[in-house]
């Protein structure tokens, strides 16, 4: 090849080795060409690829220094990469070991300089871990167990298809076609590929990433270029190993849903390899690996065999023998012994991969022709080294490859010999199966080659068939996998629709993925069945193409920071290999080729979705997102939804598509609804609908954790609405028929604002200047009183109406929920506002009149009285409302839960014991015991308490909740369950241990479609354990005599600071590295964790001469002869008149002096006659002396009225 050439690249095999080289290449080569082949499509229902699975483990707990240092690399970039970081779950390691490995692992990490959270444990210390979850593993010979909690798993199936699809958007083409050969000129150089269909593909670097197929294509090509250097000889061995999962009941799920991945480590001289579990998938499923490893010997040509998986279109890898299914079951029972012997096994699956004999990977120039290169074998255990591998590969084509990483994966390096690897084991690498006889129902090959238990020569054992499966034909064009263009139309032109609209009627008809190929699929040549296409339609995108390049122009533009008069045309990018040029026009890129720059008039115009796609969307906008808590636009705003602006289509897609199949889009739609508004902004074109857009950009971003960038949407789009005048009154004219969906829109933001918005530093907006005022109509703005400054009080009064909202209202000059949730919202950022002064130290006594905790207790006063009847929690029952009612009636109820919740948080956080705990240490007054002290602690526990019933009840109802404000609200909650979980009273502990797993469990449930609730539930799961100390914590039975409150952790939790990686500043996607702030430095003196003994105090009685100034709040004494009937006037929010309220002074027992908890006033929201007339329950009988959390009192008189 001519040096005056560009160089190209050619990877064979779209697994981990492939994908990463192909990112890693295109990131740093932009206008290189790389093209990315495979036998299966990226996107298909199922792949041959290793690295295409369930779950796979990701870990650094190498015994091996060098791989040590690269899994620790590569797991760093799943923690913090956004491209990775969706897919990784940082569960932990449990491994049980059986030689030094955890000593010689805990040495290589503290070398390498990590504070990562690793230790060895003694047996029986262990054992106690995870609620004793692995006490009935097999502990025969072992030493300690290894605990790292930095490790865990990854999707590995849904990380493989986004990386993938990532590498497409930069410009990687992805052909679909099946390898047969190599190419080899006469000179030895390898020019490229031979496709099964007879099609070349041709450039200047081949690089083999094929895995368990390499041994065989290399042997084949060696036969039929003549070239015996090619061959792998005894290089490479593809050996298969089964996994089997196993799906849990809704009962058993929760005890191993926070497992660890565990490890049985086993030495040579056990005969055996380690073996694994991985924690349950969202569907409860729980998967683990057998014990042998098996290869299986073909004759791929005369006199030439080698090891390589079944012939089939599949590898036959769903068709697993007896015996090999009774090897799951038996390591099944090596970890759970017989509490598993009932499990409904629902897969098994035949994985196969490329070993070397020392199981080190091969990533170097073949000595066996000029222009070829490989990079595989990953020996079970490639995937982990996902992010990073490629960047290997890349310096390897570079030849700037370390001398040590050189030699170790170089082709031609010396190996150990099979039979030597005795001595050689490491229990990071899986050496020690044994015999496995083959079963005639499954087997599919010629020859079954078994890996001896002590891994002595290979090929000792040879099961032979009669007979072999024929060689699928496969069709004769290289399928791509975007669809190609249909006749008449551009590949550009044709971007964005989906492979449904590609596929064969036959595909179509039984609803199964079509591979899209033409004239016949190979599904339905495989099937032996007939194929046909649908008539092609013309393309009714009309100017599409003109259009998007339009769009694309004007990107560079943008991106190039150049104006229309020095931009000179981009240069072509080259779309296709040297010595193709056939097949280009069915590749897909995501860079157009050269053209003449032209801007016409007309708007500008991108992608066009799939109309299935968009209407899904909606759908789900609808019921997971309308109202709940933005609230922009309404179904029959929307119109025809194939017409939507492609801001507004992709913001839409990006925030719904975590709820679907299509979660591995969202970056995509994400990226394009971002370069989309940043287009209207740069063009001066920004509408209604671009500030729609990001605000659901902003709230997505606070769904995934990732609150800088939320945040700068929210402030972007705030600014908008500044420049558009949506923050004056007097914008909104009764003639403009989108006044009502601005205010919408606008109060929305401010919801958003209120939730999630900056709290500290000098840019940040007051909370006092958008309260919103109170109405005598369901949109209109009238007086208000509060205890608002007079600024802010002429700031309100110009400030926007809220909406229109008559749902649930009986008149129309009461609020609708949306409205009311709005208002409450405002005094939950008050809230926020204080926890963040509290914890900068600044903090009035809140008794004193002038105290924040004043005002804001003052506010939420003032709005609970005007929230109406109608919405009250007696007056809409919400416990009586049947599943199918709420679910019609989705748009009260999201907002009514929204606005239940926040009224329960903003006294449990008010009063929050740790506030004043803290507070104490730096002011002194607040460390004299008052009657403040009990009352908030009162309020705080009771309204924890109310949380939880709440949760309950949206559990029972089968509510779906998403908004991440509601697991906020949970782990809140629970920091207040766990503080009473050392409370002096016995039936209170188990209460708030109770408490405590419910909420615990509750914001778990979010953890799926929100990054946000997954940090918050592991700094929650990281105060549980320090909270416990020394002492071995199962939450369903813990009972502490004290806990231990990490300060840090807490200020994280109460200012839902949790980021998507709480050790990173969560400015992913928007600043660069030279704009990140640096992480704040993590507290670790003394001070930072607070020891809480909650101890009974001496005998207290009552002396009235003293003012009630040392007087404890009374126990809520249940009337001895029926209440007094409620008069008229009693309080909006249900408290009981003072006539029905007894307060009686006994003698209190021991159990019940607490000196925080010590008794409650039964306090509800609710109507006063819940209260009032409880003396008349006929199975209410007075206790004297008994708080309210204690027996009976507990049980019914308070919360069995739900």
């Amino acid at each position: 090849m001519s040096s005056q050439q560009k160089p190209s690249y050619l990877i064979v095999g779209a697994g981990v080795f492939g994908v990463s080289t192909a990112y890693h290449l295109i990131q740093k080569y932009p206008d290189a060409s790389v093209t990315l082949v495979d036998r299966d499509a990226f996107d298909a229902q199922e792949r041959v690829a290793a690295s295409w699975d369930w779950n796979k483990v990701v870990r650094a707990d190498y015994d091996d220094f060098v791989y040590c240092q690269l899994a620790l690399e590569a797991q760093d970039t799943f923690k913090t990469d956004p491209l990775w970081k969706p897919y990784f779950h940082q569960t932990g390691v449990y491994w049980i070991c059986r030689s030094d490995y955890a000593q010689n692992v805990i040495g290589h990490h503290r070398k390498l300089g990590r504070g990562d959270d690793i230790v060895a444990l003694p047996i029986a210390e262990a054992r106690k871990l995870y609620g004793g979850l692995f006490d009935d593993a097999d502990y025969t010979g072992a030493k300690e167990v290894l605990v790292n909690r930095a490790s865990g798993w990854a999707a590995a199936g849904d990380a493989l298809r986004a990386v993938t699809r990532r590498v497409v958007e930069l410009g990687v083409r992805y052909v679909v076609a099946e390898t047969a050969t190599l190419d080899v000129d006469g000179r030895g150089t390898c020019t490229g590929i031979t496709t099964a269909a007879g099609e070349s593909l041709s450039a200047s670097h081949v690089v083999l990433c094929t895995g368990a197929y390499t041994a065989k294509l290399l042997e084949l090509s060696a036969s039929e270029s003549g070239n015996a250097n090619l061959s792998s000889g005894d290089r490479i061995l593809a050996a298969g190993i089964t996994t089997g999962m196993a799906q849990l009941d809704e009962d058993e799920y929760p005890k191993y849903a926070n497992m660890p991945v565990g490890f049985q480590g086993y030495t040579a001289e056990h005969g055996k390899p380690f073996i694994g579990s991985i924690p349950p998938t969202a569907d409860r499923e729980l998967k683990w690996w057998g014990a042998k490893i098996f290869s299986n010997t073909t004759e791929v040509a005369p006199g030439r065999k080698v090891s390589a998986p079944p012939p089939a279109q599949d590898y036959a890898q769903w068709k697993v023998s007896r015996q090999l299914k009774q090897d799951i079951v038996d390591q099944r029972n090596l970890w759970y012994g017989k509490k598993s012997e009932n499990w409904n096994m629902t897969k098994h699956r035949i994985c196969w991969d490329a070993f070397t004999t020392s199981s080190d990977f091969i990533i170097s120039p073949h000595s066996g022709a000029k222009g070829l290169y490989v990079a595989t074998c990953g020996s079970f255990h490639g995937f982990k080294f996902f992010p990073v591998l490629g960047k290997y590969v890349v310096q390897m084509l570079e030849g700037a490859l370390s001398p040590e990483l050189q030699g170790r994966w170089a082709w031609d390096r010396e190996r150990p010999d099979s039979s030597e690897n005795y001595y050689l084991v490491n229990e990071h690498i899986p050496f020690r199966p044994w015999l496995l006889v083959s079963d005639d129902d499954t087997r599919h090959d010629t020859r079954h080659t078994i890996l001896d238990t002590r891994h002595t020569a290979l090929g000792s054992h040879v099961v032979r068939r009669e007979s072999c499966p024929r060689r699928h034909d496969r069709e004769k064009q290289p399928s791509i996998v975007m669809p190609p263009p249909e006749e008449g139309t551009s590949s550009i032109g044709s971007r964005g629709r989906r492979r449904s609209h590609h596929a064969c009627l036959t595909c179509r008809r039984k609803k199964t993925r079509c591979p899209g190929e033409k004239p016949a699929c190979s599904s339905c040549v495989r099937l032996q069945q007939s194929c046909s296409y649908p008539a092609m339609r013309p393309s009714q995108s009309g100017r599409s193409d003109e259009r998007l390049q339009h769009l694309e122009e004007k990107l560079d533009l943008l991106l190039s920071g150049g104006g229309l008069m020095n931009r000179h045309p981009p240069r072509q990018r080259q779309q296709s290999l040297e010595a193709v040029t056939d097949t280009s026009d069915k590749s897909f890129s995501a860079t157009p080729p050269a053209r003449k720059l032209s801007y016409p008039a007309e708007s500008l115009s991108a992608v066009v979705f799939d109309p299935d796609d968009m209407e899904a969307g909606l759908d789900l906008y609808f019921k997971y997102c309308h109202r709940q808590p933005i609230w922009c636009f309404e179904r029959d705003e929307i119109g025809d939804y194939r017409h939507l602006p492609e801001d507004l289509a992709s913001s839409i897609l990006a925030l719904t598509s975590r709820f679907s199949d299509k979660r591995d889009h969202l970056q995509l739609y994400s990226n394009n609804a971002k370069t989309l508004v940043m287009l209207r902004i740069a063009n001066g074109t920004v509408d209604l609908t671009t500030i729609e857009s990001l605000c659901l950009l902003s709230y997505s971003s606070f769904i995934d954790g990732n609150v800088h960038l939320g945040q700068f949407h929210l402030g972007l789009s705030l600014q908008l609405c500044r420049s558009a005048m949506l923050d004056v009154q007097s914008v909104y004219l009764a003639s403009d028929p989108t006044s009502d969906r601005k205010k919408r829109l606008f109060w929305s933001l401010q919801l958003l604002e209120q939730s999630y918005g900056r709290q500290d530093g000098l840019l940040s907006v007051p909370t006092d200047i958008w309260r919103p005022e109170y109405s005598t109509g369901g949109g209109g703005v009238g007086g208000g009183g509060g205890s608002s400054s007079s600024n802010a009080e002429q700031d309100s009064s110009k400030a926007p109406p809220l909406p229109r909202d008559d749902l649930g209202t009986a008149t129309s000059s009461e609020p609708g929920i949306w409205n009311t949730s709005v208002r409450l919202g405002w005094v939950w950022s008050q809230v926020r506002k204080y926890v963040s002064d509290c914890s900068h130290n600044i903090l009035k006594e809140p008794w004193r009149h002038d105290s924040m905790y004043a005002r804001v207790l003052s506010d939420f006063m003032e709005t609970e009285n005007r929230i109406p009847m109608c919405h009250r929690y007696d007056s809409v029952k919400f416990y009586e409302r049947k599943i199918d009612e709420l679910k019609l009636n989705r748009d009260y109820w999201a907002p009514w839960l929204k606005e239940q919740f926040t009224y329960h948080a903003i006294p449990t956080v008010l009063n929050h014991p740790f506030l004043y705990i803290v507070g104490a240490q730096h002011n002194p007054n607040l460390g004299i015991p008052n009657t403040f002290w009990r009352r908030s602690s009162e309020q705080a526990l009771l309204h924890a308490t109310w949380i939880v019933r709440m949760i309950d009840m949206v559990v029972d109802k089968q509510v779906p909740l998403v908004d991440p404000f509601f697991g906020h609200v949970a782990a809140i909650a629970a920091t207040v369950h766990l503080y009473y979980c050392c409370a002096a009273a016995a039936r209170l502990k188990h209460k708030s241990n109770t408490d405590f797993a419910k909420c615990r469990r509750f914001l778990k449930s979010f953890i799926p479609c929100s990054a946000a609730c997954d940090a918050l539930d592991r700094n929650l799961d990281s105060m549980t354990r320090i909270a416990a100390g020394s002492e071995s914590m199962d939450v369903e039975d813990w009972m502490p005599s004290k806990i231990y409150l990490s300060v840090p952790l807490m200020w994280e939790i109460l200012q839902f600071n949790s980021t998507a990686d709480s050790q990173e500043i969560p400015t992913a996607g928007l600043l660069d590295a030279s704009l990140t702030p640096a992480p704040p430095p993590v507290d670790t003196s003394e001070s930072s964790t607070l020891e809480i003994i909650v101890a009974t105090s001496p005998e207290i009685t009552i002396n009235t001469a003293d003012g009630g100034q040392e007087a404890p709040t009374l126990s809520y004494k249940p009337p001895s002869r029926p209440a007094v009937t409620s008069s008229s006037s009693s309080s909006a929010a249900g408290g009981p008149s003072a006539a029905t309220r007894q307060n009686v002074f006994d003698t209190p027992t021991v159990e019940q002096i607490d000196s925080l908890t010590f008794n409650t006033t039964p306090w509800l929201y609710a109507d006063s006659s819940q209260l009032i007339n409880i003396g008349e329950l006929p199975d209410l009988q007075p206790e004297p002396g008994s708080a309210w959390w204690e027996g009976d009192n507990f049980n019914n008189m308070i919360f069995n009225q739900l």
